[in-house]
């Protein structure tokens, strides 16, 4: 929506993956993003990566995180100096999956690139270790059988 985005990504196949004005295969510095951005999006679940980049936010930026913490541990002094602001996701709220559902079926939403697996659900507990820990996992679909 027109919002300048840099991505910084370890694993090469999901960086390939990224749609990004900048794509980065090493944790980024303000020299790499031209200053500091106004949002930092963690979506991998790394509390380590996310503090490394908490010196590249502006004053007053947003944090929004998108992966599964069994904690958050941040330093807090980075936050603290830009009055950062901390958001986190939530599950579904009513309505949401039907909204999806009608902006993937009519083609405004493209999920394509993020479904990476697919399982039959009778193999949930594999499927649920796949894409916890499989790294190249981005998004896995569950098939039911009929």
């Amino acid at each position: 929506r027109g919002a300048w985005v840099a991505v910084a990504e370890r694993a090469a196949s999901r960086l390939a993956r990224a749609q990004a004005d900048l794509r980065l295969g090493e944790a980024p510095t303000v020299e790499h993003l031209g200053g500091p951005v106004a949002a930092i999006i963690e979506a991998t679940g790394s509390m380590p990566a996310l503090a490394a980049a908490l010196p590249l936010l502006a004053d007053g930026g947003t944090i929004l995180l998108l992966g599964y913490y069994d904690e958050l541990r941040l330093p807090y002094m980075p936050l603290f100096f830009t009055q950062a602001r901390l958001l986190a996701a939530r599950e579904w709220a009513p309505g949401d999956l039907l909204r999806c559902r009608d902006l993937i079926a009519t083609g405004a939403l493209d999920v394509a690139g993020l479904l990476t697996h697919a399982m039959p659900v009778r193999r949930v507990a594999e499927a649920y270790e796949t894409a916890l820990h499989d790294p190249e996992c981005l998004k896995l679909v569950l098939e039911w059988e009929a």
